[in-house]
């Protein structure tokens, strides 16, 4: 799309079951800039339930803030989870995500790991919108359950 057109951007409708690594996404969102995904799993609770579909937009299109839910690359593939520690507070370029009904958040990742930003969704829900309420909660819960872990065997 050019800029000052009032047409609407290129959405890319994929649909893959149980693709590795989940490259072919990260060409069609450098491509396209925004594509739609279907949600698989409750990880995320209500902010995006089971079977619902989202629109993601490319990293370069909507900048990840904390409290957004970003699609990122994790070992075990690609994760719609929210973005809980990252830029301005990502002090060593680590960020952190997690997912609204884990305890415990996602494994650390570079800035690049960080695919896209969920910028709407089917259900009216607007994900994409900042949730750093949400995101604050979510990081004091996975500090907690750290710390209670941590405890000796004999817990209080």
């Amino acid at each position: 799309m050019l800029r000052g057109h009032a047409q609407p951007a290129k959405v890319a409708e994929v649909v893959l079951h149980n693709e590795p690594g989940g490259r072919f996404v990260e060409e069609c969102l450098a491509i396209f800039l925004r594509v739609r995904l279907t949600v698989t799993g409750a990880c995320m609770g209500e902010a995006l339930p089971e079977g619902s579909d989202v629109t993601v937009a490319h990293r370069s299109a909507r900048s990840p803030r904390i409290g957004d839910i970003v699609l990122v690359r994790q070992p075990e593939g690609l994760r719609l989870h929210r973005l809980i520690w990252g830029p301005p507070v990502a002090l060593c370029r680590q960020w952190r995500t997690k997912a609204d009904r884990s305890r415990r958040w996602d494994a650390r990742v570079a800035a690049d790991a960080i695919i896209g930003t969920v910028v709407g969704s089917d259900r009216g829900i607007e994900p994409g919108g900042r949730r750093v309420r949400r995101a604050a909660w979510s990081l004091a819960a996975a500090v907690a359950s750290r710390a209670w872990a941590a405890l000796p065997a004999g817990r209080p």
